[in-house]
């Protein structure tokens, strides 16, 4: 009878151990999820920059042949 009672506190143990670490996991992919939109922004206004770079070269060469 005690191996029955213990082999239902380690399943219990074990859930909640099992529980703790999918409550980390989902949190992490959380963070990655707000990490890659994060990126993603960062980008866009990167190369939104790089335009306006190589927009403002090709007016300062048009004035300069002018």
């Amino acid at each position: 009878m005690q191996t029955k009672l213990d082999n239902l506190k380690k399943q219990v143990h074990l859930s909640n151990c099992i529980d703790i670490l999918m409550k980390q996991s989902l949190k992490l992919m959380d963070m990655v999820n707000a990490n890659q939109k994060e990126v993603n922004d960062l980008k866009a206004e990167q190369d939104q920059l790089k335009s306006a770079i190589k927009g403002q070269e090709i007016a300062d060469n048009i004035s300069e042949v002018a």
